[in-house]
């Protein structure tokens, strides 16, 4: 894991973004704001061969609010009663190919202090958000899918959703699905797994080993949906699962 220690950027050209992206918040007025109860104390990456996982580090779980945005794409998280320990300003991940930039900024209305951060990302995605030890992950997923001609819409949502698929013709075999992910350094093959029902355990799902980032997968049935994990493989070892994908064959 490494931590977000970024210097700040030049210029304001981003300040008051988030603001204009969530709705202005009400002007602080002349009562007294009481010390919030939870903090945002840490933010840090890490990676594995098909996602990468952004940590937020609260103390104690605050209540929060995802909102999946458009222009730019990204993520608007809000967290009540939160103050930063962290300074608000905006970070630049380095040597990523999915956040662009973070930006962190604590809002105090009335007598209560609510802090947001608006992830940015190079290009919509999807991503999925669950409770972490200590915090909040949020991981955005490397695959993409499609069926032969079709091309797989991957929605960034705040929970997990299906890919779907569309096709203009009816096909009432079965067909192959090709999935694609970001090659990883160093690895001498991958192993997909796949099963029709959710949770993929590893020892009970269908497996098939490639030495390149791509696999065609045969014979799934149009109308049903399948879930995929992918591991890299370097002589004995295996690494961990990426992220679950759903995907819906098309019809």
């Amino acid at each position: 894991m490494r931590s977000l220690r970024i210097k700040k950027m030049r210029g304001v050209a981003m300040a008051g973004l988030l603001m204009g992206l969530a709705g202005c918040a009400s002007a602080p007025d002349s009562g007294i704001s009481l010390p919030a109860t939870h903090h945002i104390t840490e933010l840090a990456i890490r990676e594995n061969p098909a996602s990468l996982i952004l940590i937020i580090k609260t103390g104690p779980l605050p209540s929060y609010k995802a909102t999946r945005q458009t222009t730019p794409a990204g993520v608007l998280l809000s967290f009540a009663d939160t103050d930063l320990q962290i300074a608000p300003k905006i970070y630049r991940p380095p040597g990523n190919t999915i956040i662009d930039w973070i930006e962190a900024r604590e809002i105090t209305a009335g007598s209560s202090t609510t802090s947001r951060l608006f992830v940015a990302l190079k290009a919509d995605r999807r991503y999925d958000l669950a409770q972490d030890t200590g915090g909040i992950r949020i991981t955005f997923s490397k695959m993409a899918a499609d069926s032969r001609n079709d091309q797989a819409v991957i929605p960034s949502t705040t929970h997990t959703a299906p890919i779907t698929a569309s096709s203009e013709k009816a096909a009432a075999t079965a067909r192959p699905v090709i999935l694609t992910w970001d090659p990883v350094p160093k690895a001498s093959a991958y192993r997909v797994y796949w099963s029709d029902s959710s949770g993929i355990v590893k020892q009970r799902a269908k497996k098939k080993t490639v030495t390149t980032n791509r696999a065609e997968i045969p014979d799934l049935l149009p109308g049903q949906t399948y879930y995929f994990v992918v591991t890299s493989v370097k002589g004995s070892l295996e690494s961990q699962p990426s992220a679950e994908l759903s995907f819906t064959v098309g019809k």
